[in-house]
């Protein structure tokens, strides 16, 4: 290594000449190696070339070219010989160019052989040429070739990358943007095909198609604004190769730009030109027509529509044509297109839909609405069930208008109008409010008019709601103040009673003091120990009389209380709980006395009612007919539901908190899920009675101040008589659950 670094390292100006002289390299070979030598240029190449040129010599200019690439190895000569090359026939070219690859495989030959072999029909080994060669330089051409042949072997990635490179380098080849937008659309890249076709403009200033292609990629896009724009711009300049046909598709792509945009009326008067000037052309003939029938002209649409240049009948004209007779309410000629078009396309038939809109001009809503039952028409289908929302809108079957209302992709606003009117009247004042919604234009005078009646409506509504509870209340306090006077004469009955009871005891206990004295017994010392147990045992059984006794009263009260068959309806169980609970209640003694277990006895008899009369036969329901498992358990996410929810998968416990918050949410109308609808169908209400759903609303929260109450016990130390009253009443009382539930 050391001896050839010795060796190509340059003599320094001091060294020994390496000739041999033994004179320093400055005084010896460095003074030849310093004498002016001429120098060649590539500006002196060119003019050379240039010379020859002049003089007809082309063989001498290709000469000359031919030696100063292998001194020079300058761009622009290697692409001024191919240039040359290329303009020699063909068979000699594609030697002189293989010959050139052959040795240095560089992309200025490479570009030149596969142009030649490109036009010869060999695409495959140009490909292939093209992809061997190297360099970092390149004939311009080269990188526009491998663009092509890359977009015909079907990877238009890379020739989308190799046609960049070459509008890069060639920036005024407007063909060539164009080239590359259109692969860049190909490749799913519209924005910078926009790009491309924007620096394909300004290429050619004074070329339209360029121009044209943006306009018509922009409206592929849904960019109208910018169509709009753009198009009127292009219209008010000149271009050398604006032809008819082209202006004629820019005014074409202007009206559906206006169309688009809102702007009827300009795209009408487009059309209308357009139509001047090509009557026989299908197309603006149907757009003028169709727009005509969106602007609610029904009758100027079946003009233009008789103009129509077509002789034979198409659906899409039909379908116009039917839809303005329709509007009109011109049933016969209605009946004879639909007759035509179920002829061309028997699968859906139209015939029912005319006979449907006839029936519900002449207000025969049953009749219409048993018509449409059927499937709708696939073309015709907002106006099927536009019809059916309006027979259901007067037919007052509001359950079905909101799925009807949610199949309609562009209701009129005629139909919405009447159907919220009609919602009105029947006090639906949220589905009113839904409907209005769905009207196009919300300042119309019929939405702002409606928008302005709910409020006031809805208020009425609620003071007349307050109004009838208010007289309802009054109604409940008047009996319950007759029952409170009806239960104090029973309660002082009872203490008459009980003080008889009282007297009774005590001579018994006076009786069995003699019978005592009679045996001998005189002290407890002397009393034998089965006279001890035999007194026990009296003693017992006089204290379960006296319950037994408790009870009978107290079952005597909740029967007066309930009503015999209310009573009887009750389980066992909740029977036991709610005696235990009234013993305790009415056995009151001094103040300060704890009644948490009277208060605990009346929960226990309301818990197991409820449960027991909804809750479990919803379950048993479940367990029968198992529903959606999974959306069931997404319910349960709610804390209101969660409970109940594990009590229809696991069994698990339900409180009064539990009962209360589920059918709280039963009862609220827009709230549905699985759920929700098995305790309906279970209580029996329809999801649209919301009467009936408020009662049960009303019922679950009256249920959730007993849950508090019954929390009560648990938090504090003692539970007084006067608590207990107040939730003996919520239960028992005229208005009360258990009442409520008999009702159930």
């Amino acid at each position: 290594m050391i001896p050839h670094v010795e060796r190509s390292r340059p003599p320094g100006r001091n060294d020994p000449c390496p000739c041999g002289s033994g004179k320093k390299y400055k005084r010896c070979c460095l003074l030849d190696e310093a004498l002016p030598t001429p120098v060649r240029h590539v500006d002196d190449v060119m003019m050379e070339v240039y010379a020859a040129d002049r003089t007809g010599d082309a063989a001498g200019a290709v000469r000359i070219l031919e030696e100063a690439r292998h001194t020079h190895h300058a761009s622009e000569l290697a692409r001024m010989l191919v240039e040359r090359y290329l303009s020699l026939p063909s068979d000699e070219a594609e030697r002189c160019l293989r010959q050139w690859w052959e040795q240095e495989h560089d992309r200025f030959s490479g570009g030149g052989l596969a142009q030649i072999l490109s036009a010869q029909g060999r695409k495959t080994e140009a490909l292939q040429i093209l992809g061997e060669s190297q360099g970092a330089d390149a004939w311009p051409d080269y990188w526009r070739l491998l663009g092509v042949l890359r977009d015909e072997e079907g990877d238009t990635q890379a020739a989308v990358a190799a046609m960049e490179l070459y509008t890069r380098i060639c920036p005024q080849e407007s063909a060539a943007w164009m080239q590359l937008a259109d692969m860049q659309q190909r490749a799913g890249q519209n924005d910078r095909a926009l790009v491309s076709l924007r620096r394909a403009g300004d290429a050619a200033p004074d070329r339209i198609q360029p121009r044209m292609l943006r306009a018509r990629l922009l409206a592929d896009e849904g960019r109208w604004r910018e169509v709009r724009d753009f198009a009127e711009m292009l219209i008010e300049e000149e271009y050398t190769d604006a032809d008819p046909a082209t202006l004629y598709d820019l005014r074409d792509l202007l009206a559906q730009a206006y169309f688009v945009l809102g702007d009827f009326a300009g795209a009408r008067a487009a059309w209308e030109g357009l139509c001047g000037e090509r009557p026989d052309d299908t197309e603006t003939c149907y757009h003028l027509a169709h727009l005509e029938k969106l602007a609610g002209r029904h009758r100027r649409a079946l003009i233009v529509l008789d103009r129509y240049p077509s002789s034979e009948p198409e659906l899409r004209v039909l379908d116009i044509r039917l839809a303005c007779l329709l509007a009109l309410q011109e049933y016969d000629e209605a009946a004879e297109t639909a007759g035509i078009m179920d002829e061309i396309d028997p699968s859906t038939p139209l015939s029912p839909l005319v006979e449907a809109a006839q029936a519900v001009a002449h207000k025969e809503y049953v009749w219409a609405l048993q018509i449409l039952e059927g499937p709708p028409p696939h073309r015709h289908r907002d106006a099927w069930y536009g019809l059916r929302l309006d027979c259901l809108a007067h037919l007052g079957t509001w359950n079905e208008v909101l799925p009807t209302l949610k199949a309609i992709d562009t209701p009129e606003d005629g139909v919405l109008v009447s159907a919220a009117l009609a919602a009105l009247a029947a006090n639906k004042f949220d589905l009113a409010e839904r409907v209005i919604g769905e009207i196009d234009d919300q300042q119309s005078i019929e939405a702002r008019s409606l928008s302005g009646l709910v409020g006031p409506l809805r208020q009425y509504r609620r003071a007349a709601e307050v109004r009838r509870q208010q007289q309802v209340d009054q109604a409940e306090k008047q009996r319950r103040a007759l029952e409170s006077r009806d239960l104090r004469r029973r309660v002082g009955e009872l203490q008459r009673q009980n003080d008889t009871l009282s007297a009774a005891l005590t001579q018994s206990e006076a009786a069995i003091k003699r019978l005592l004295e009679l045996v001998g017994v005189t002290s407890s010392l002397e009393t034998p120990l089965d006279w001890e147990a035999h007194l026990q045992n009296i003693s017992a059984r006089a204290h379960r009389d006296a319950v037994q006794q408790e009870r009978r009263q107290a079952e005597d009260r909740l029967r007066v209380m309930l009503g015999d068959s209310s009573w009887d309806h009750l389980s066992e169980s909740v029977r036991t709980s709610l005696r235990e609970g009234e013993r305790l209640f009415l056995s009151r003694d001094e103040v300060g006395h704890d009644y948490g277990s009277a208060l605990m006895g009346y929960a226990r008899g309301l818990e197991s009612a409820f449960k027991e009369a909804i809750f479990a036969p919803a379950r048993t329901a479940w367990q029968r007919e198992p529903g959606a498992t999974a959306r069931l358990q997404d319910e349960g996410h709610d804390p209101s539901l969660g409970p109940f929810v594990r009590y229809l998968l696991q069994g698990g416990h339900l409180t009064l908190g539990s009962m209360a918050a589920a059918l709280e949410r039963m009862g609220d109308v827009r709230r549905q899920g699985i759920a929700i609808t098995l305790l309906r169908r279970v209580i029996g209400i329809h999801p649209s009675d919301e009467r009936a759903l408020y009662d049960w609303k009303r019922t679950a929260d009256r249920l959730g101040l007993a849950a508090d109450a019954r929390n009560r016990p648990a938090h504090a130390a003692t539970v007084s008589w006067e608590e207990v009253q107040e939730f003996r009443d919520l239960v028992l009382g005229t208005d009360g659950l258990l009442r409520a539930l008999g009702d159930f």
